[in-house]
């Protein structure tokens, strides 16, 4: 008995065309063949080719891994470039802040806490009271308020310098803060400055470093325009009236105002809703203690048509037996 394949030979399957064309048959069976193995060769290429690496997973929070755990980046700025004994300057703490992250401002906040500076001055060296800018709002979900810094932020410390002779003098800061996107993270740094100290008051630099660049130029530009002036120095005049429950500030030809309650500021029944609004007047609900005198103290901003934004210091309580 004669076996057969299981798949039949070229004779059996192209019979007329074998025929009508002898040895053919031979060349079609090794074409066939050849195809074949082709095929073979191209799936099993396929089949032990390596799949391709599913591409990396990214996000907005792990796209930019450069700006360290902190998520901001912190100087020290002076505003010139050498000091003389018994002369003042201002020296800057400048933060970078990364792209949808804030830092908090010292006033009164849902959430979070304000930076913390702790200045090491070389001997004889003094410190005046920190300056911060105006802040902006911060509105999250659940109707969270916070008062913030973004972008970039420069708070300002006055110093006067020491009686030492003429040289170097390096100022330290020790510096904590909590950066905020969709989860909180708390950063610090130890930063220091080194400045010249000329023999006198007066005397040139003598090429003791250059003058200021203009990024830290515009640094101090930025945060002097966003600091609190006393509210005299408003040019029209601002009424502010104070009561248990409630308090109004009227600021004539404004067309928004804002207020930032401070950190001894009477808590703010709403301050959402009541702490900005377009217009002159604001309406502000105080969430007053019984037997207590309400407090209204913090930042007022105020915006004029054709003027940039103006902020003033308020400091307002009732007359005493009101």
């Amino acid at each position: 008995m004669t076996g057969r394949s299981s798949v039949d030979p070229p004779e059996a399957r192209f019979p007329r065309l074998l025929k009508a064309r002898p040895g053919f048959g031979a060349r079609v069976s090794i074409l066939i063949l050849v195809l074949a193995a082709c095929a073979s060769c191209a799936r099993k290429g396929t089949d032990s080719s390596p799949a391709p690496a599913p591409a990396p997973a990214t996000s907005e929070a792990s796209a930019d891994t450069s700006w360290g755990p902190g998520h901001a980046r912190a100087r020290l700025i002076a505003d010139r470039a050498a000091a003389a004994p018994g002369e003042s300057l201002v020296v800057g703490v400048s933060f970078d802040i990364q792209p949808g992250w804030h830092l908090y401002w010292n006033g009164a906040n849902h959430t979070g806490y304000p930076i913390h500076v702790d200045p090491e001055l070389p001997a004889g060296w003094s410190a005046g009271e920190l300056l911060w800018p105006a802040p902006e709002r911060h509105v999250s979900p659940g109707n969270i308020l916070d008062h913030v810094y973004t972008g970039r932020v420069t708070l300002l410390l006055p110093v006067r310098a020491g009686a030492a002779e003429a040289g170097p003098a390096t100022l330290r800061a020790r510096l904590r803060w909590l950066a905020c996107h969709q989860v909180c993270l708390p950063g610090s740094a130890e930063v220091a400055l080194t400045l010249p100290v000329r023999a006198e008051a007066g005397a040139p630099d003598g090429g003791d470093g250059a003058p200021p660049g203009p990024d830290a130029a515009a640094r101090f530009a930025e945060a002097r325009a966003r600091l609190p002036r006393p509210l005299a120095e408003s040019p029209v005049p601002v009424s502010v009236s104070v009561e248990a429950a409630a308090a109004e500030i009227h600021v004539p030809g404004a067309t928004r105002l804002v207020f930032f309650p401070g950190p001894g500021c009477t808590t703010l029944t709403n301050p959402i809703r009541d702490a900005a609004a377009d217009g002159d007047r604001l309406r502000l609900s105080l969430s007053t203690e019984p037997g207590a005198s309400p407090v209204v103290s913090g930042v007022l901003e105020v915006r004029r048509p054709g003027s940039p934004p103006a902020f003033y210091t308020l400091g307002i309580s009732p007359p005493a037996g009101s």
